[in-house]
């Protein structure tokens, strides 16, 4: 029976040595998994050769780190400016309005079980837990979509076949499904996609509020500073 190996930097020098090595005694080893950095044309042999199960350009992997970073730190942007608005603006929010987040909420958690052909059930969760744990992020939700839904109508904001274009592409890579299959999943589900349609209106509208706000950039040092001097008695 054949050993089966996986060849890191199968491109570099020692890679290399080590596939040369290998390949004199094929019929002792089985490469099953090679990963390279940026010279594809010399993994591409190596892959039309050895015939792995997997094959990874490690730059792509960086490039989708770097991407996930970004997005944290766009949503935690986002994050602190609504938190921000919604602590110097108070009023009372229909409670319509907080079981339809609460439901949609639900229907989100079920259908990332479906994709992974498991149930709530299966991990002992129910739609009673659920809305209990999720009560306060709902409400939380309700007075972004109403201030954001201010900030739509006020500036008669809009979104373009484009635009709903990369929402698909973005849920898609999201729930690591085709595009297909989330455009089929809204084609049946028309309200889903009003609320889908409308999610992305919000995303343009909280990058209005970014690029027409003041966002200061604070040296460590200078936040560390404050606070020693914040922290004196007065």
């Amino acid at each position: 029976m054949k050993k089966k190996i996986v060849i890191l930097g199968s491109t570099g020098s020692v890679g290399q040595q080590t596939l040369e090595v290998t390949k004199q005694h094929l019929n002792e080893f089985e490469v099953v998994g090679l990963s390279g950095w940026e010279n594809t044309k010399l993994l591409q042999e190596q892959i039309s050769f050895y015939k792995p199960k997997i094959a990874v350009v490690k730059n792509v992997i960086k490039d989708n780190l770097s991407q996930g970073y970004e997005k944290r730190i766009e949503q935690e942007l986002n994050e602190q400016i609504f938190k921000n608005i919604i602590e110097k603006v108070d009023f009372e929010l229909p409670e319509s309005m907080i079981e339809y987040e609460l439901e949609n909420i639900i229907a989100d958690t079920e259908r990332r079980f479906q994709y992974q052909n498991t149930s709530m059930e299966d991990v002992g969760l129910t739609r009673e837990k659920l809305q209990e744990q999720y009560r306060e992020t709902a409400e939380q939700q309700v007075r972004r979509q109403i201030i954001l839904g201010k900030v739509i109508e006020q500036e008669k904001l809009e979104l373009s076949d484009e635009e709903l274009e990369v929402g698909y592409a973005e849920m898609a890579q999201n729930f690591s499904q085709p595009v297909d299959q989330i455009k089929s999943f809204y084609d049946q589900n028309k309200d889903r996609l009003d609320f889908f349609k409308h999610a992305l209106l919000e995303k343009k509208a909280i990058k209005l509020i970014i690029d027409n706000g003041d966002v200061e950039e604070v040296e460590p040092e200078k936040i560390a500073a404050n606070g020693d001097k914040d922290s004196e008695p007065k």
